[in-house]
């Protein structure tokens, strides 16, 4: 999961040169500004040491509520929480420039997370994992793909 996230931007950071060339010469600047530990824009992010509690076959579908609070989403049919948030590493910098003048902005560059959690038929924790999803993956779909048992990553 980190390393994936660690490979994407690294291929950002070899191919940023080329694109700032382009925008350049367009009128265009973009320049990515990393932050630090990145600020949550969306959601209640769940700590890892707060999900490591969770016991698979033994943790209640009730001791889940009460350990890490009411679910951002619930899929009743498959017995699935979702506790997602948002987490910006990175911003944009755009600045548009025209012989009438100019106008620009700072975007956030979100990374969405999430942790998944699913019960048995007894109410019984089977499985959990923390996931990030792309942006370019649709919430749905990410989330029937896993409860067919897809891992993330």
């Amino acid at each position: 999961m980190v390393g994936s996230s660690l490979l994407r931007h690294l291929r950002l950071l070899l191919l940023l040169p080329l694109c700032l060339a382009g925008l350049g010469l367009a009128g265009c600047v973009v320049l990515p500004l990393p932050q630090d530990n990145g600020e949550i824009t969306e959601g209640r992010e769940i700590a890892a040491e707060r999900s490591a509690t969770l016991e698979l076959g033994r943790t209640t579908r009730a001791e889940v509520t009460e350990k890490l609070g009411e679910p951002q989403a619930i899929w009743e049919e498959r017995r699935l929480f979702v506790y997602a948030w948002d987490r910006v590493h990175w911003k944009l910098l755009v600045i548009l420039a025209a012989r009438t003048g100019a106008a620009g902005g700072i975007f956030d560059l979100p990374t969405h997370y999430m942790l998944l959690v699913q019960f048995d038929a007894n109410d019984r924790l089977s499985r959990a994992e923390r996931c990030e999803r792309l942006g370019l993956t649709r919430f749905g779909t990410f989330l029937r793909e896993w409860a067919d048992g897809k891992r993330c990553g």
